[in-house]
């Protein structure tokens, strides 16, 4: 009798449960693309990836990330034909860039089971950005020379607010137009460092530096964009 009730338990348990999945309109994962013309495709918020979890249909969670890097060595050699022999340039850069954004969104939707669906989202968002620009010497003659080091670092911190509409041509496919703007503080460090080694200039040295901060709104523009159900 107990074996009965347990099997007949699970069948009741697992229908109710599939048809209340079926009712849904939104499946619970989905990734989300940007589209800048018909045969383009890039990630709706954020560059790397754009994720949304759907734990119901009246709302979500979306993560978008955003990479981007680089590091490279360069070395450029130049004479001076319009001076004497000796004139001549010479000179090797390294270059470090690296940049990173984050951006959390919570995403509130009404009408869900209207055809056209419009949410509201809002969320933080996080922005680093470390640029290191350094040339290991320049030599611009026999008895010249100088060394020179960049910095340029940002740091953003703000909050998101987007709203937008939603259509699903598919069950599992679907176009959403979206605008938004983000209320973020900005902090950005500059500074450069040119260092003369010279005898007869025992104080060559130059630094130059900048420091920017306050607060800054930021609009997304119109984005059109491609969700996949899965």
């Amino acid at each position: 009798m107990g074996l009965k009730y347990l099997i007949f338990l699970f069948l009741f348990t697992t229908i109710v449960y599939s048809q209340a999945d079926s009712s849904r309109v939104f499946k619970t994962h989905s990734v989300q693309f940007r589209t800048s013309n018909l045969l383009s495709l890039s990630s709706f918020k954020g560059s790397f990836i754009s994720y949304k979890y759907h734990p119901s249909d009246d709302h979500a969670y979306r993560l978008g990330i955003s990479l981007n890097g680089q590091k490279y060595d360069e070395a450029e050699k130049a004479n001076n034909y319009q001076y004497s022999d000796t004139s001549f340039f010479d000179q090797t850069k390294n270059n470090n860039y690296f940049g990173i954004e984050i951006m959390v969104e919570y995403l509130k939707y009404f009408r869900s089971k209207e055809e056209l669906k419009m949410y509201f989202g809002l969320g933080p968002r996080v922005n680093l950005r470390i640029n290191d620009y350094d040339t290991d010497k320049v030599q611009y003659d026999d008895y010249n020379s100088f060394y020179k080091e960049q910095k340029d670092d940002r740091y953003r911190l703000g909050l998101t607010f987007s709203y937008g509409l939603e259509w699903f041509f598919r069950k599992n496919m679907s176009l959403h137009a979206e605008y938004g703007f983000t209320f973020s503080y900005l902090y950005e460090e500059y500074s450069r460092w040119i260092i003369y080694p010279h005898d007869n200039d025992p104080d060559g040295f130059i630094k130059n530096s900048e420091v920017r901060k306050g607060f800054e709104i930021d609009d997304t523009g119109a984005l059109l964009g491609l969700s996949l159900y899965f």
